[in-house]
Protein backbone atom coordinates (compact mmCIF):
# COMPACT_ATOMS: atom_id res chain seq x y z
CA UNK A 1 0.00 0.00 0.00
CA UNK A 2 1.23 3.22 -0.88
CA UNK A 3 2.10 5.83 2.21
CA UNK A 4 2.20 9.53 1.36
CA UNK A 5 4.65 11.84 2.83
CA UNK A 6 3.06 15.12 1.87
CA UNK A 7 5.31 18.22 2.72
CA UNK A 8 3.52 21.20 2.78
CA UNK A 9 5.53 24.34 1.70
CA UNK A 10 5.15 27.59 -0.13
CA UNK A 11 8.85 27.69 -0.90
CA UNK A 12 10.95 25.46 -3.03
CA UNK A 13 11.28 22.20 -0.71
CA UNK A 14 14.84 21.47 1.50
CA UNK A 15 12.77 18.40 3.17
CA UNK A 16 15.22 15.40 3.38
CA UNK A 17 13.20 11.97 3.12
CA UNK A 18 13.88 9.72 6.21
CA UNK A 19 16.24 6.90 6.03
CA UNK A 20 14.24 4.35 3.42
CA UNK A 21 12.37 6.75 1.92
CA UNK A 22 12.00 6.86 -1.64
CA UNK A 23 15.16 5.25 -1.56
CA UNK A 24 15.07 3.58 -4.93
CA UNK A 25 14.06 6.91 -6.73
CA UNK A 26 17.47 8.51 -4.54
CA UNK A 27 19.41 5.48 -5.42
CA UNK A 28 18.27 4.41 -9.55
CA UNK A 29 15.94 6.96 -10.42
CA UNK A 30 13.47 4.50 -10.15
CA UNK A 31 10.27 6.46 -10.78
CA UNK A 32 8.13 9.20 -12.03
CA UNK A 33 7.11 12.48 -11.49
CA UNK A 34 4.45 15.11 -12.70
CA UNK A 35 4.44 18.99 -11.66
CA UNK A 36 0.89 20.46 -11.04
CA UNK A 37 0.20 23.87 -11.60
CA UNK A 38 -3.20 24.68 -9.27
CA UNK A 39 -5.05 27.73 -9.44
CA UNK A 40 -7.17 28.86 -6.40
CA UNK A 41 -6.82 25.14 -5.86
CA UNK A 42 -8.15 24.15 -8.83
CA UNK A 43 -5.96 22.59 -11.94
CA UNK A 44 -6.96 22.75 -15.27
CA UNK A 45 -4.24 20.17 -16.77
CA UNK A 46 -5.38 17.45 -13.93
CA UNK A 47 -6.82 15.00 -16.56
CA UNK A 48 -4.15 15.28 -18.90
CA UNK A 49 -1.38 14.83 -15.60
CA UNK A 50 -3.44 12.01 -14.58
CA UNK A 51 -3.49 10.11 -17.99
CA UNK A 52 0.30 10.50 -18.56
CA UNK A 53 0.83 9.02 -14.83
CA UNK A 54 -1.26 6.27 -15.17
CA UNK A 55 0.13 5.08 -18.38
CA UNK A 56 3.91 5.95 -17.77
CA UNK A 57 3.59 4.22 -14.61
CA UNK A 58 2.22 0.89 -16.11
CA UNK A 59 5.25 0.68 -18.94
CA UNK A 60 7.65 1.40 -15.57
CA UNK A 61 5.66 -2.01 -14.21
CA UNK A 62 4.43 0.17 -11.15
CA UNK A 63 1.13 -0.10 -10.09
CA UNK A 64 -1.01 3.17 -10.62
CA UNK A 65 -2.11 5.19 -8.13
CA UNK A 66 -5.88 5.68 -7.78
CA UNK A 67 -6.88 8.67 -8.81
CA UNK A 68 -9.71 9.86 -6.48
CA UNK A 69 -6.86 9.46 -3.68
CA UNK A 70 -4.45 11.49 -5.42
CA UNK A 71 -6.59 14.15 -6.32
CA UNK A 72 -7.96 14.57 -2.08
CA UNK A 73 -4.35 14.79 -1.28
CA UNK A 74 -3.73 17.03 -4.63
CA UNK A 75 -6.45 19.44 -3.43
CA UNK A 76 -6.52 19.38 0.41
CA UNK A 77 -2.53 20.25 0.28
CA UNK A 78 -3.31 22.96 -2.58
CA UNK A 79 -6.20 24.59 -0.43
CA UNK A 80 -8.12 27.53 -2.59
CA UNK A 81 -4.32 29.02 -3.47
CA UNK A 82 -2.25 29.44 -6.69
CA UNK A 83 0.59 27.04 -5.87
CA UNK A 84 2.55 24.41 -7.75
CA UNK A 85 2.79 20.45 -6.68
CA UNK A 86 5.18 18.22 -7.47
CA UNK A 87 4.11 14.65 -7.35
CA UNK A 88 6.70 11.81 -7.19
CA UNK A 89 5.99 7.95 -7.47
CA UNK A 90 8.72 5.56 -6.56
CA UNK A 91 9.55 2.20 -6.70
CA UNK A 92 9.09 0.64 -2.91
CA UNK A 93 10.71 -1.92 -3.08
CA UNK A 94 14.18 -3.88 -5.01
CA UNK A 95 17.22 -5.84 -5.00
CA UNK A 96 19.63 -3.34 -6.93
CA UNK A 97 18.84 -3.52 -10.50
CA UNK A 98 16.20 -5.95 -9.44
CA UNK A 99 12.56 -4.65 -8.93
CA UNK A 100 10.28 -6.32 -6.67
CA UNK A 101 7.30 -7.03 -8.86
CA UNK A 102 4.45 -9.01 -6.28
CA UNK A 103 0.54 -7.85 -7.94
CA UNK A 104 -0.68 -9.08 -10.63
CA UNK A 105 -3.19 -6.37 -12.56
CA UNK A 106 -4.63 -8.04 -15.51
CA UNK A 107 -1.96 -10.94 -16.16
CA UNK A 108 1.25 -7.75 -15.18
CA UNK A 109 3.09 -8.34 -12.62
CA UNK A 110 3.88 -4.67 -11.21
CA UNK A 111 5.49 -3.24 -8.26
CA UNK A 112 4.07 -1.51 -5.12
CA UNK A 113 4.84 2.23 -5.30
CA UNK A 114 5.60 4.82 -2.25
CA UNK A 115 4.95 8.80 -3.26
CA UNK A 116 5.63 11.97 -1.72
CA UNK A 117 4.12 15.37 -2.23
CA UNK A 118 6.02 18.65 -2.73
CA UNK A 119 4.22 22.17 -2.44
CA UNK A 120 5.81 25.03 -3.91
CA UNK A 121 4.67 28.68 -5.11
CA UNK A 122 3.58 29.95 -8.08
CA UNK A 123 6.31 31.34 -10.29
CA UNK A 124 6.10 34.75 -11.28
CA UNK A 125 4.74 35.19 -14.70
CA UNK A 126 7.36 36.44 -17.59
CA UNK A 127 6.98 39.60 -19.42
CA UNK A 128 9.53 39.39 -21.69
CA UNK A 129 9.84 37.38 -24.57
CA UNK A 130 12.56 34.11 -24.10
CA UNK A 131 16.14 34.01 -25.71
CA UNK A 132 17.45 30.92 -26.41
CA UNK A 133 19.94 29.10 -28.26
CA UNK A 134 20.46 25.75 -29.52
CA UNK A 135 22.22 23.32 -26.47
CA UNK A 136 25.45 21.43 -27.18
CA UNK A 137 24.53 18.63 -25.65
CA UNK A 138 22.29 15.72 -27.73
CA UNK A 139 19.99 13.84 -25.96
CA UNK A 140 20.40 10.12 -25.70
CA UNK A 141 17.34 7.87 -27.71
CA UNK A 142 16.30 5.05 -26.05
CA UNK A 143 12.28 4.23 -27.19
CA UNK A 144 11.36 2.72 -24.16
CA UNK A 145 11.84 5.47 -21.92
CA UNK A 146 10.16 8.10 -24.97
CA UNK A 147 7.55 10.32 -23.50
CA UNK A 148 8.08 9.35 -20.02
CA UNK A 149 9.01 12.21 -16.98
CA UNK A 150 10.74 9.98 -15.36
CA UNK A 151 13.35 10.90 -12.38
CA UNK A 152 16.73 10.44 -14.19
CA UNK A 153 17.02 14.08 -15.24
CA UNK A 154 20.53 14.12 -15.68
CA UNK A 155 20.74 15.18 -19.28
CA UNK A 156 18.46 18.09 -18.54
CA UNK A 157 21.05 19.31 -15.44
CA UNK A 158 23.62 19.59 -17.71
CA UNK A 159 21.70 21.37 -19.87
CA UNK A 160 20.65 24.00 -17.55
CA UNK A 161 23.92 24.14 -16.92
CA UNK A 162 25.20 25.26 -20.19
CA UNK A 163 22.39 27.41 -20.67
CA UNK A 164 23.43 29.42 -17.49
CA UNK A 165 27.28 29.62 -18.87
CA UNK A 166 26.25 30.90 -22.09
CA UNK A 167 23.36 33.15 -20.43
CA UNK A 168 20.35 32.20 -22.37
CA UNK A 169 17.01 31.63 -20.65
CA UNK A 170 16.71 28.50 -22.52
CA UNK A 171 18.16 25.93 -25.05
CA UNK A 172 16.48 23.95 -27.93
CA UNK A 173 17.34 19.82 -27.41
CA UNK A 174 18.28 17.87 -30.02
CA UNK A 175 18.70 13.95 -30.79
CA UNK A 176 21.60 12.26 -32.03
CA UNK A 177 20.49 12.53 -35.26
CA UNK A 178 19.52 16.33 -35.59
CA UNK A 179 15.83 16.45 -34.69
CA UNK A 180 14.64 18.82 -33.00
CA UNK A 181 13.15 16.94 -29.48
CA UNK A 182 12.12 19.63 -26.64
CA UNK A 183 13.93 22.93 -24.54
CA UNK A 184 15.11 22.13 -21.10
CA UNK A 185 12.20 22.37 -19.20
CA UNK A 186 9.22 23.01 -21.65
CA UNK A 187 8.07 21.49 -25.12
CA UNK A 188 9.03 23.30 -28.42
CA UNK A 189 6.02 24.77 -30.72
CA UNK A 190 7.62 26.13 -34.49
CA UNK A 191 5.15 27.97 -36.49
CA UNK A 192 5.38 26.40 -39.98
CA UNK A 193 3.89 27.68 -43.45
CA UNK A 194 0.34 28.47 -41.34
CA UNK A 195 0.82 26.02 -38.53
CA UNK A 196 1.75 25.17 -35.55
CA UNK A 197 4.08 21.90 -35.03
CA UNK A 198 5.71 20.25 -32.38
CA UNK A 199 8.78 17.52 -32.38
CA UNK A 200 7.87 13.94 -32.37
CA UNK A 201 8.67 12.45 -29.23
CA UNK A 202 9.67 8.59 -30.04
CA UNK A 203 12.83 8.35 -29.12
CA UNK A 204 13.42 10.78 -26.61
CA UNK A 205 11.94 13.53 -24.87
CA UNK A 206 8.78 13.99 -22.33
CA UNK A 207 5.33 14.61 -23.48
CA UNK A 208 4.27 17.24 -21.74
CA UNK A 209 0.74 17.84 -20.18
CA UNK A 210 0.09 21.38 -21.94
CA UNK A 211 1.83 19.51 -25.34
CA UNK A 212 -0.79 16.98 -25.22
CA UNK A 213 -3.73 19.28 -24.15
CA UNK A 214 -2.63 21.50 -27.48
CA UNK A 215 -2.89 18.29 -29.76
CA UNK A 216 -5.95 17.16 -28.05
CA UNK A 217 -7.56 20.42 -29.10
CA UNK A 218 -5.87 20.12 -32.94
CA UNK A 219 -4.22 23.50 -32.59
CA UNK A 220 -0.53 21.56 -32.63
CA UNK A 221 0.51 18.76 -35.12
CA UNK A 222 3.39 16.52 -34.55
CA UNK A 223 6.14 16.51 -37.01
CA UNK A 224 9.67 15.34 -37.27
CA UNK A 225 11.69 18.88 -37.19
CA UNK A 226 15.48 18.45 -38.27
CA UNK A 227 17.57 21.32 -36.84
CA UNK A 228 18.61 22.34 -40.27
CA UNK A 229 15.68 22.85 -41.25
CA UNK A 230 15.19 25.49 -38.73
CA UNK A 231 18.02 28.36 -38.61
CA UNK A 232 15.27 31.37 -38.71
CA UNK A 233 11.69 29.93 -37.93
CA UNK A 234 8.96 32.47 -38.83
CA UNK A 235 7.72 31.93 -34.83
CA UNK A 236 8.61 29.92 -32.05
CA UNK A 237 7.17 29.30 -28.62
CA UNK A 238 7.79 26.77 -25.35
CA UNK A 239 5.07 25.45 -23.43
CA UNK A 240 4.77 23.36 -19.76
CA UNK A 241 2.12 23.65 -17.51
CA UNK A 242 3.13 25.41 -15.40
CA UNK A 243 4.00 28.64 -17.37
CA UNK A 244 1.73 27.87 -19.84
CA UNK A 245 2.70 29.59 -23.43
CA UNK A 246 5.80 31.12 -23.62
CA UNK A 247 6.96 33.53 -26.30
CA UNK A 248 10.96 33.05 -28.06
CA UNK A 249 12.09 36.76 -29.42
CA UNK A 250 15.78 35.25 -29.91
CA UNK A 251 17.29 32.15 -31.47
CA UNK A 252 20.96 32.19 -31.66
CA UNK A 253 21.06 35.64 -31.09
CA UNK A 254 18.93 36.45 -33.94
CA UNK A 255 15.80 38.27 -33.33
CA UNK A 256 12.45 36.79 -34.39
CA UNK A 257 9.46 38.52 -35.44
CA UNK A 258 6.26 38.90 -33.19
CA UNK A 259 3.75 36.82 -34.59
CA UNK A 260 0.10 36.90 -34.36
CA UNK A 261 -0.07 33.18 -34.15
CA UNK A 262 1.85 33.12 -31.09
CA UNK A 263 -0.22 35.85 -29.91
CA UNK A 264 -3.31 33.46 -30.51
CA UNK A 265 -1.93 30.66 -28.93
CA UNK A 266 -1.41 32.82 -25.87
CA UNK A 267 -4.96 33.91 -25.77
CA UNK A 268 -6.46 30.36 -26.15
CA UNK A 269 -4.34 28.97 -23.53
CA UNK A 270 -5.26 32.19 -21.09
CA UNK A 271 -8.83 31.58 -22.14
CA UNK A 272 -8.60 27.92 -21.03
CA UNK A 273 -6.85 29.21 -17.08
CA UNK A 274 -9.36 31.84 -16.27
CA UNK A 275 -12.06 29.29 -16.66
CA UNK A 276 -10.60 26.81 -14.45
CA UNK A 277 -10.48 30.19 -12.12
Amino acid sequence: MMQPSVTPNSAPTSHSPAAGELARAADYADGLFETIAFFRGRAPWWRWHMQRLQRDARRLALVPPAEDVLLAQATSLAGNDDCVLRLTLARAQGQGYWPLLDENHDGQRLSRCELRWQRRAMPAARTAGLRLDWAELQLSSQPLLAGIKHLARLEQVLAASEAQRRGVDELLLCDQQGCLVEAISSNVLVWVQGQWLTPVIDRCGVNGVLRSWLLDKGLITAARLLRAELAQPAALALCNSVRGIMPVTELAQQPLPDSAATSVLVDTVTACLRAAR
